[in-house]
């Protein structure tokens, strides 16, 4: 087993000590696509709004709204909990530091 692992590995360009190294890394991709869609968020409002107008609270709105057309144009639907969780996530990303 550990020779065929060894061949996959230095086919991709790894040594089998380099992908040792990565075992504990865990992508959280929700994460990622929140913290673009608040990036995308903030791009909206400052072309829709008045910057007077642009506070956190509409930020979040756009955001979850950006987040969950991601997953319908995916074609996957957000459960409760998924959903819940996106919210934590933009959540803790727009908070200020004086929240903390």
């Amino acid at each position: 087993m550990m020779g065929i692992m060894t061949s996959i590995n230095m086919r991709s360009g790894c040594s089998a000590k380099a992908g040792a190294a990565y075992s504990g890394y865990q992508r959280d991709d929700n994460a990622i696509r929140a913290q673009w869609a608040i990036g995308q968020a903030i791009s909206l409002a400052s072309v829709k709004m008045d910057k007077e107008a642009i506070t956190m609270p509409v930020i979040e709105k756009y955001a979850k709204e950006l987040f969950a057309t991601v997953s319908r144009v995916k074609g996957e639907t957000l459960t409760a909990k998924e959903e819940k969780q996106v919210a934590k996530h933009i959540k803790s990303y727009t908070q200020t530091a004086g929240a903390f």
